[in-house]
């Protein structure tokens, strides 16, 4: 996620409902893949558009047993560009409903997409994996894959970004607001431990990669409750400073509603091999990097291959995996419509 300035908003939590709304055209059964998975992304920008081109590519080249899974992208005005990936088999494209004035919110958009999803697939996929557009699969993930009676799989977040607590600090007037709306009580013991940033956090958990149970009903219970309070005044004054607040409410309203509607026993820790923090690789501490990237299961890379095309002297890399990431990096910044598995012909 990058950060950017948005203006406040003023806005009422019935705009949720019609964020939600989607025509009947747009709700076919929904397939699904070997163990009922299906995977989602959404797509914001052009630019996203061609990062969520790599990720398809990367899926179906190294996804293993599910490299075939089915995938969902939700575009937000950015249809034209996004053609390529309606014509991919497998893919099915959504437009973004909701208010206009709600989307202008940072990540309001992917909070609704993923919303948007949930309520397609809650009664054909088991497993529904939200990827954002800036990761790359790079082995099968299997770690994401919800088993038993398992409803959520995440990792916790990175860095505190003014926004993390540390273990036993009592709840400031802001977090107070989201986990009252989130149905949390204040006391809630459940803490985590980031890969960069030092200490024990209250729970606060990264949203870029997560599995969801999508009966559970959580993403949509998310959409709810970060649109009830983007429209709360206190919480819209509360930017912090250089307003990541605001940019990550959307996460920590996921953090706070994840605990919520799931049992201790529903919840797993995704292992470091799934969304590691590839742009944050050099800070990550040496214990805890990847040996290689071929051990990713899931990479998120962010804005790295625009600051640094030149990637391989970051991390080492099978000829293969070094192969793809380059002829992907060389795309992303020439522009290309079509992303490098259109230009090449079947894999």
């Amino acid at each position: 996620m990058s950060d950017c300035p948005y203006r406040d908003l003023s806005l009422s939590a019935a705009f949720f409902f019609a964020a939600l709304a989607i025509p009947a055209a747009a709700q076919p059964e929904a397939p699904t893949s070997p163990a009922g998975v299906v995977f989602a992304t959404s797509v914001d920008s052009p630019l996203q558009a061609r990062k969520a081109s790599l990720l398809l590519d990367s899926l179906r080249r190294f996804g293993g047993p599910w490299a075939d899974a089915p995938v969902h992208v939700v575009v937000d005005e950015v249809l034209e560009q996004t053609a390529p990936l309606w014509r991919r088999p497998g893919v099915t494209a959504h437009a973004l409903g909701g208010d206009p004035e709600l989307r202008r919110f940072p990540y309001a958009r992917k909070v609704l997409a993923a919303a948007q999803v949930e309520r397609l697939v809650e009664k054909s996929a088991r497993t529904l994996v939200w990827l954002d557009a800036e990761t790359l699969v790079l082995s099968p993930p299997r770690a994401l894959v919800l088993q038993g009676d398992t409803a959520l799989a995440v990792r916790p977040v990175f860095l505190r970004n003014a926004v993390a607590l540390p273990e036993g600090a009592p709840l400031d007037a802001w977090w107070s607001r989201i986990v009252h709306e989130a149905g949390l009580g204040t006391s809630f013991p459940e803490t985590v431990v980031p890969l960069v940033d030092a200490g024990a956090f209250r729970w606060y958990v990264n949203c870029g990669v997560y599995a969801m149970r999508p009966s559970k009903g959580v993403l949509r219970e998310w959409a709810r409750a970060f649109t009830a309070l983007v429209a709360d005044p206190e919480v819209r004054k509360e930017a912090g400073p250089g307003g990541l607040r605001h940019v990550f409410l959307h996460q920590a309203v996921f953090a706070a509603v994840a605990l919520a509607r799931t049992r201790a026993d529903e919840r797993a820790s995704l292992p470091n091999e799934v969304g590691y923090p590839l742009h944050l690789h050099e800070k990550v501490p040496l214990a805890a990097r990847l040996a290689r990237l071929d051990d990713a299961q899931v990479a998120i890379y962010e804005d790295l291959f625009e600051r640094r095309p030149a990637w391989r002297g970051l991390i080492p890399a099978s000829e293969g995996v070094a192969a793809f990431v380059d002829e992907s990096v060389e795309w992303l910044r020439a522009g290309i419509p079509e992303g490098p598995a259109d230009r090449a012909g079947p894999r």
